[in-house]
């Protein structure tokens, strides 16, 4: 059922055309299929999703921009989100569940490092400037994206069997370092993957902190960290050179101002999904300004932009008084994970992986308290 979506973009090496496209039919097909045969109890945390994309739809309706892709685009994703809540409720199935996409998204991934090894400079078929290395997720900071579902899996799993770190866990977080110290420097990834790390020894594996409590304060610093960085970019400046990268965030500083000068035209509406050469001519980048707060305010609007922190606020507000849960714990962890690239990253192509992490959040505490 969501083979599809955890596969690799650059797969095409090693799959044909037509087993991709048989696999995406089915991947779709199971999931619309689950989505319209299975009785429909839509909570709150669905009715944020659906409200989310509506939001979408709407804006690229009013400016005439790419309809049908939006349609299908949201669907898919209210569909996952649907098909995680029914799954969640069964201890069962969602075992199940997190064995297949732990060990769906681990296989892609060993025979990603696989390919390191082979072409340490990236895949010949799939690159085309060897300073900037394609493997099989194609640019290396789409990695992280593709794995974080994965990972957040096998974080659940590990406390479900009493480990503290499972050789899954380990070949993601390894993985990830050798990538980013052997291949190509992607800080993003990497301050991901120490952030878990360190959620996981003082969270999970210890009562040092209140996970809570961690979250609020995450949301909060999160969104003054964003207003400094759009704001005043050269306050942060600080932050990319303890990496080794450029002041500008390797250009991103130009996308945000570009794009907050579109926003401010257009505050209330935004500009819906428009694609990608005119993302090109209008921000300056073919993938929007790297930051997927920013690009939801300009393909949604304010309203959108709104909806967004809701979908993030919500778990705080709702797990008041609720009995504490390290798998809500664990999942705390990981939409944080999911804030910090949401800062410097393109997510809307990826949306289906991460939103539906912010969602599985929302959906089991709220399921829980009732």
């Amino acid at each position: 059922m969501f083979l599809y979506f955890l596969m690799p973009p650059g797969i095409s090496i090693i799959l044909s055309d037509s087993i991709i496209t048989i696999i995406k039919i089915i991947s779709y097909l199971f999931i619309l299929a689950h989505f319209i045969f299975n009785k429909k109890k839509f909570s709150i945390s669905i009715f944020f999703i659906i409200l989310f994309n509506i939001f979408l739809i709407l804006s690229t309706v009013y400016n005439k921009g790419q309809i049908s892709d939006v349609i299908i685009h949201s669907i898919i994703i209210i569909a996952i989100c649907f098909t995680l809540s029914v799954i969640l409720k069964n201890d069962n199935k969602s075992s199940i569940f997190l064995i297949v996409i732990r060990d769906i998204t681990l296989l892609f991934f060993i025979l990603n490092i696989y390919y390191f090894f082979k072409f340490p400079n990236g895949i010949p078929d799939l690159t085309i400037d060897k300073s900037f290395p394609f493997f099989l997720y194609e640019n290396v900071n789409s990695t992280i994206k593709y794995i974080l579902p994965g990972m957040c899996c096998s974080s659940i799993l590990d406390y479900k069997n009493n480990k503290i770190f499972s050789i899954s866990s380990a070949i993601f977080f390894f993985g990830i370092v050798y990538q980013a110290l052997n291949i190509y420097f992607t800080a993003t990834a990497l301050i991901i993957c120490l952030f878990i790390l360190l959620w996981n020894v003082c969270i999970i594996n210890n009562n040092f902190f209140k996970g809570y409590l961690v979250y609020f304060i995450s949301i909060i610093f999160i969104f003054f960290l964003n207003l400094f960085l759009i704001i005043s970019p050269d306050i942060m400046s600080f932050i990319p050179s303890v990496f080794g990268k450029e002041n500008n965030f390797s250009g991103r500083t130009i996308l945000w101002s570009n794009i907050v000068n579109l926003i401010l035209k257009e505050p209330i509406t935004g500009y819906g999904y428009i694609d990608d050469l005119k993302s090109a001519r209008l921000i300056g980048n073919f993938y929007g300004s790297h930051n997927y707060f920013l690009d939801t305010f300009f393909q949604r609007g304010i309203f959108g932009l709104l909806n967004l922190m809701l979908l993030i606020v919500y778990p705080l507000i709702n797990s008041i008084n609720m009995k504490s849960s390290k798998i809500v714990d664990i999942l705390f962890g990981y939409v944080i994970a999911c804030q910090l690239l949401f800062m410097v990253e393109p997510v809307y192509t990826k949306e289906f992986l991460l939103l539906p992490i912010i969602f599985s959040l929302m959906f089991i505490i709220e399921y829980n308290k009732n």
